[in-house]
Parts: C-alpha cells; structure tokens; sequence
C-alpha cells in the first residue's frame, strides 16, 4: 500500500505560512458587510484570538483519548469571549473552509507521483493531521486534481488520532488490512510522515517542502497578519516549489520579482489612466522590465503595446549637445567627475580625442598627466565659457545627431502624445537630453517613468513619473537587480538602409556568464504566478512594504549567495571602462590598506573601482574585517601617520588624483605652501577644504603665470614678511625639493620648520 500527507506534500496554501489564511479572514471580517454582525472585537482581532483558541481546544479537548481536535472545537473555543452566539459561530466556519479552499493549491510533481502508482495498479490513500473535515479536505484535493475524488482519506480530526502517535497509522492498517512491511508513506514532516512511520516498519519517503528563505522569515516577523506580504511570499515560495528554483533562479523569483513586479504594475496601471498605449523600455534597464510587463499585458489583456530601446548616456548625451543645450558644466557634474582624472578621461567624455580636447586648452594645462580637485574646475569653467569649444562639439557631432534621430524615428511612432518611456533610476539627466534631440520633430513633453530618480525635476520638455521617490540606502543595488544581457548601446550604424545598435562586449558576456538568464527565468515564473493570484484575488500588487523590506535586506544583511550575486555583478559606473568591473568587488588586502589607513581626503575612485564600498566591506571575510576595523581604528595614529608617509617615500611619485599628507603635528599652525604645480594645488584645496591649518602665504617663482590661471599665489620673496610655523614643498622630484630646502636654509629658515 502507498499512503501521503496531504497538506505541503499534495497540496500547500497561497500565504507563506498557515497563519496568512487567518490574516486573510481577518481582511474579510473587516471590509466586508454580511460580516458586520460580528462582534467588532472578534473581527479587529481575529487572528490572534484565532491563533490562541486552537491553543486552548488543543490543552482542553486532547486528554489521552483524543488526540487531534476538530474546526468545531476551536470556535468553542474562541466561544469563551462570550460574544458568539452558535450562528456567529458556523458562519465563521463556513468562512474559513472558504479561504481555505480559495487558498489551496496543488503541487504537481508530487500528484504525479500518485497518478503513477494507481497507474501501476497500487492501492493509494491519504493521511494527514489536521482539524478540518474529511469533506473540506477533498474539495481542497480535488480542485487541485480529480484524481483524488474517489481516493480514500483518514484525516486526525475524524478519528481522534494523529501521525504523531502512530495511532492513525494504526487506524489505517487495521481498517485497509495493510501491512506495515509492505507499505510505503510519502510526507514532508520529518517527525510525524518520517520517523513515526520508520517506527513501525513503514518505508518512509521524504518530500522536502520549500522552506522560507531568510529573506522572507525576516519580512513575516511582526507581519504575519499583512496579507499581502503573506501572498506575495507564499507565491514566491511556491513559484521555487513548483519549477525546482534555486541559486541563481530562486534569487530572480524571490527577491527580484517581489521588488520589481510592484513598480511594473504601477506603470501599467498608470498608462491606463493616462492613455498611454505605447511603452518604451530604454536600455539596458528596461529589459527586465518588458517581460515582466509583456507577461502582465497578455494574461491581463490589456491594450498597451511595449518596445525595447536601444540607448544609454553614452548614445544620447552628446549627440544632444547644441545651442539650447550647451551647459557644459552640467554636463560634466553629471558625468560622475569623480572618475574624470586625466585629460583622456575629459575627452571621453566629450568623445573627442586627447590632441581635440588639448587644442582648447590654456597651455599651461595642456601637459597635466592628472587633474586635481582645483584645476579640473577651473578646466571646466574654461571650457564651459568657451564658445568656440561648444561650437566644436556641436559640429563634430552633428554627424551622431542625426543617426540618433534616424534610429529613433525608425523605432518609434512619434504621431502622438500617447506613449511614454520606461526608465529604472537615474538622475533624468539623459531623458532631458533625448527631449532635446527629438525636439526639432516631436512637440509634446516626453513621459518618463522612473522606478527612482535622484533629483527633483521641473521640466517643460519631461514629464518625469517616479515610483518611489526616495533616497535609498545603496539605492544603486537596484539596478543590480535589473541587469541585461548586453553591454551598453555606443552608438548606431546603418546596415542595409536600417538604422541598427551599435553595442558593447565584454561586459555584456560577463553578465550573462554571471547568470543573468538563469535570474531572468526566476523573474519569469513568479510573474507568471503572481497574475493568476491576482485574477483570482484582490491584491494590490503596487504596495512598497515588501519592496522596501527587501531592498534594506539586500543593501544591509543580505545572505551569501544574494550579496555574492548582487556584488560581483558585471556593473560600468560611467559607461568609459575599457574593462569589466563588479558593483561591489571584494577587497584585497591592499586595497583595504590604501582605503582604511592610507587614505585621507582623495576620493575613493582613487583606490577603488566598485559602486558600493559599503558592500564590498559585507562580502569580506571575518579576517579582512578585522583588517579593515584595525586599519579604521589607526588611521589617524602613528601607524597611519607613517604608513602614509612611507607610500609617498617608496613610491617616489604622487598617484592619481592623491590628496596629499601632512603630519598631524601641523595641524592647527601656520603654513606656508611652497610651490604652486599639480601637488600645491592639491594641498591647497585640501588645507582649504577641511581648514587643518591656516595657509597664510602660497609662493611659486611661477607666480605670475599661477596669477593668471586665477590662483593666489605669491613671490617667495614675501616669505621675509610672514610669521609661521612651517612650511610645505609640494614638489614631487626630490632633486628639486632638495634645491628648494636649502635655498630656504641659506635665507635662515630653520630646517625643522621645512617639511
């Protein structure tokens, strides 16, 4: 004989946990009026009187004699308020096998089980622990298969006796004339399906359910009553049960398809009201976003057709640069300055050449190997006052301008207002630049939906819609979660009189060799899911607490394998890297060093490459953790002190965009600041910045040129009419360093003051 559990093995509920279908007959009890003729205490309080009754049958009806309780029993118990009255009593009943029932589903794999063996000829019945009734339970079985109408049940609450005990196994031998040796029993409970089963010599199989992962357990805690977060896990769950999700795939269902679902929804939902029939998704971002959308559309029937893009700030920006749209300095702050260090990196921004960009230059500047904090800004007020220079750009991509237009006239249908864009997060900045190129055909706003945007935007050209307008924690992690397997768009060609995207490499391999397909699939089949819940329910998918539960999970406590996938995701901060970096790469030991201890006012694009150091600090090892806490602890004693001066002494040479050291024993004094080139540039902005110490004179035998360049800079001659404490070279070359030091010693400066 075979014999299965029925509840998590045939079939399982839409909540996440048992409790969610009390969760659920609470919302009813509460919204509904054929119920307002309960008591109000009972309905504001269901599940926990509820959750608590069935405590107090169990302790008052299973005395030794009975072991398992029946729904009857419970709602004596909750009787005891002294509020319900026998009628109240059966509707709630009644109530709850209708949610019960609404809620079940079954779960495939393992009723083909069954339909094989009565295939084979093999006598099969059901066993289970449970309070409802025989009759409640079949319905429930046979709404997930018709194969279970004429299966036999033995369920606790009938015969007083549970799996627990072995009592109903013995129950069942003796009303089947079954043997234990000859039967095999199926379940998900390793105590009452498994062990009481081995007990008596029945072969027990084990059917793991899928546990919640921690991600969830973690949502649930003091939300057991939210049903939405109840269906919306429960449907994740199952989703992993159903089609055997795991790593890479029950990251995309679970967490991925929780947090970007809501957001799709809401743009569908406001297209609808909008008239917007027409949805462009942009790349790279959108394309996560149309198949969850394309799957909506279809199963829902709605009447919005959806295109993918091809674009980027890479594509866009610069062929936007004309006469209305010639703010360089805007430009260049939404560019990520930070990561513009050299000449070459200004020219890639403006996608010219080095010798281009060099032309338009003062002369002094032309030679910089790289940028400090100081001349980067007045190169970019130069250049921003430079109308000669606008010009330039103008015309040299004036030929990009058009093979924009040309694509975007091709792809999209521009004869009205009714179609909008589809964005994820951003700053708007690159949507502000295609209104201007499509400006000169297309006289309506753009409509843009955004998931986040980092701005507040009024524009009459845009009209920006954004889902959560906030300012998140990592908020970056959400693209992470919308990854596409495909480098960014370059720019466009024309093959065969057709306007085609000209995209990236190495990044888009390293994409989907990170698994973007196999996250892509999880994202999928919970979309697949989640609608035929919602046909059949009231939810409202749009609603943010799970969202924002998971995005602080992600960001803050995430498990290995979520923090693993989302930090070594393939990630360009820029969209210039010639090379493939992670969102969050793990640190090495001297990448901590140089963050942690050597580090003092540079930017941190100095030392590292990712988006999220915060992250990348999570995905470290407890060693390296001790490091970094070590290194944090002694950044500014002598051990940090000294290994900051040691770097500049080994090195013999200042690194890229190095903010360079003073000893703290000069902080507070008087200082004069010898020598005006990229390194006095440097620590002057630095001592200004963070007001250290006073910088009473700043001296160059270069004055006159510095002068020029809008610089404060003096005669050393002057240093004669100064009080101060000490005074700094800035000079890199020690040879020259040297001359200046003893040049100053000949005027009868003290060697200790020189530094």
């Amino acid at each position: 004989m075979i014999s299965f559990d029925v509840f998590d093995t045939l079939i399982t509920r839409t909540t996440a946990i048992p409790s969610g279908v009390f969760a659920l007959m609470q919302d009813e009890l509460r919204k509904n009026s054929m119920y307002f003729d309960v008591p109000e205490y009972i309905r504001e309080n269901f599940v926990d009187l509820r959750l608590n009754s069935e405590v107090l049958a169990r302790k008052s009806y299973c005395n030794g004699a009975l072991e398992d309780i029946t729904l009857h029993q419970i709602y004596d118990a909750l009787a005891m308020t002294g509020t319900l009255e026998e009628d109240i009593r059966i509707k709630l009943c009644v109530l709850e096998r209708e949610i019960e029932y609404k809620c079940s589903i079954g779960i495939e794999q393992n009723i083909d089980k069954i339909k094989g063996y009565i295939k084979q000829g093999e006598k099969v019945v059901l066993i289970s622990d449970m309070y409802l009734e025989e009759d409640t339970i079949r319905k429930m079985l046979i709404k997930a298969d018709p194969i279970f109408e004429k299966i036999k049940i033995y369920v606790s609450s009938g015969y007083g006796k549970t799996k627990g005990s072995t009592n109903l196994f013995w129950a069942v031998k003796n009303i089947e004339k079954a043997e234990f040796s000859e039967w095999t029993h199926y379940g998900d409970n390793p105590k009452t399906d498994i062990q009481s089963a081995e007990r008596l010599g029945i072969k027990a199989q084990y059917l793991k359910f899928e546990p919640l992962l921690k991600c969830e357990l973690k949502a649930l805690k003091y939300n057991e009553k939210n049903t939405f977060i109840q269906q919306t896990i429960g449907i994740a769950r199952n989703t992993r049960l159903f089609y055997g999700l795991t790593a890479v795939k029950a990251i995309g269902s679970t967490i991925g398809g929780a947090v970007l679902f809501p957001y799709v929804w809401w743009i569908i939902q406001e297209s609808i009201k909008k008239k917007i029939s027409r949805l462009y998704f942009i790349a790279r971002d959108g394309f996560i976003l149309k198949k969850i959308a394309d799957i909506i559309i279809k199963e829902l029937g709605y009447q919005i057709n959806t295109y993918y893009i091809y674009g980027s700030r890479r594509a866009w920006r610069m062929p936007s640069f004309n006469k209305s749209n010639s703010d360089v300095e805007l430009l260049l702050n939404w560019s990520h300055p930070n990561n513009i260090k050299t000449i070459i990196d200004l020219a890639d921004v403006f996608q010219i050449t080095e010798s281009q960009l060099i032309s338009f230059l003062p002369n002094h500047y032309k030679k910089i190997k790289c940028f400090t904090a100081a001349n980067f800004k007045i190169i970019k007020e130069n250049l921003a006052a430079n109308n000669e220079f606008k010009e330039f750009l103008y015309k040299i991509h004036e030929n990009k301008r058009m093979e924009v237009i040309k694509y975007l006239q091709q792809e999209i249908d521009f004869s009205d207002d009714n179609m909008a864009f589809v964005e994820l997060a951003g700053s708007g900045y690159t949507q502000l630049c295609l209104a201007n190129i499509i400006s000169e055909f297309y006289h309506y706003p753009i409509k843009t939906f955004y998931f986040k945007m980092d701005r507040v935007h009024k524009n009459v050209n845009c009209r920006f819609f954004d889902f959560l307008p906030s300012n998140l924690y990592l908020h970056v992690i959400i693209e992470m979660l919308c990854r596409a397997p495909q480098s960014q768009t370059i720019g466009y060609k024309e093959i065969k009189n057709k306007m085609v995207p000209i995209l990236g490499e190495e990044e888009g391999r390293a994409i989907i060799q990170h698994g973007i397909y196999d996250y892509i699939e999880g994202i999928e089949w919970f979309t697949q899911e989640y609608v035929k819940l919602i046909q059949s329910t009231d939810i409202k998918p749009y609603k943010l607490e799970l969202l924002l539960k998971y995005m602080d999970y992600i960001a803050k406590e995430p498990d290995k394998e979520v923090m693993e996938f989302i930090g070594g995701m393939p990630n360009s901060v820029t969209g210039r890297e010639n090379k493939v970096i992670q969102y969050a790469p793990a640190l090495l030991r001297r990448d901590i060093i140089n963050i942690f201890l050597k580090r003092t006012y540079e930017s941190i694009e100095t030392y590292y490459t990712g988006s999220a150091l915060d992250y990348s600090v999570l995905r470290s090892n407890d060693r390296n953790k001790k490091l970094i806490e070590f290194c944090k602890k002694n950044h500014d004693t002598f051990i940090g002190k000294f290994s900051r001066i040691k770097k500049i002494l080994v090195e013999g040479r200042y690194q890229q965009g190095l903010q360079y050291q003073i000893p703290l024993d000069m902080i507070g004094k008087r200082i004069i600041l010898y020598a005006a080139g990229n390194i006095g540039q440097s620590y002057y902005q630095q001592l200004k910045r963070y007001n250290k110490c006073k910088i009473v004179l700043w001296v160059d035998k270069k004055y006159e040129q510095f002068r020029e360049m809008g610089l404060p800079v003096s005669n050393p001659e002057e240093i004669a009419k100064y009080k101060f404490d000490n005074i700094i070279i800035a000079v890199a070359d020690k040879k020259t360093a040297d001359s200046i030091r003893e040049e100053l010693m000949s005027k009868g400066i003290d060697a200790e003051k020189i530094f």
